[in-house]
């Protein structure tokens, strides 16, 4: 890449990571959603004054694991879901066209 020259987000992103539809694209587009779904928790829980631990409490998991979710790592499914309904938040899912 050279510097100084302006690129697409798209070039770079197909540069660093492959092309979409690729294995390290799909790694990296899932990595980006976890991480994208962690800071909208966190973003939640601090509009709603609760430390990561009070929050651990209400969902009964760990406070190590609700910052884990923060952070985008993986997590099992059911501690995501307790921590989601604690904070009054749903996922609404929908297909990509």
């Amino acid at each position: 890449m050279n510097k100084g020259k302006l690129h697409k987000a798209d070039d770079l992103l197909n540069e660093r990571y492959g092309k979409v539809g690729t294995k390290s694209r799909k790694i990296f587009d899932n990595d980006c959603a976890r991480v994208i779904l962690g800071n909208k928790i966190a973003v939640s829980r601090h509009q709603l004054g609760i430390s990561q631990n009070r929050l651990a409490e209400m969902a009964d998991i760990g406070a190590s694991t609700v910052s884990r979710i923060e952070v985008g790592d993986d997590v099992k499914l059911s501690s995501l879901v307790k921590v989601l309904h604690e904070l009054g938040m749903n996922i609404s899912l929908e297909r990509d066209c």
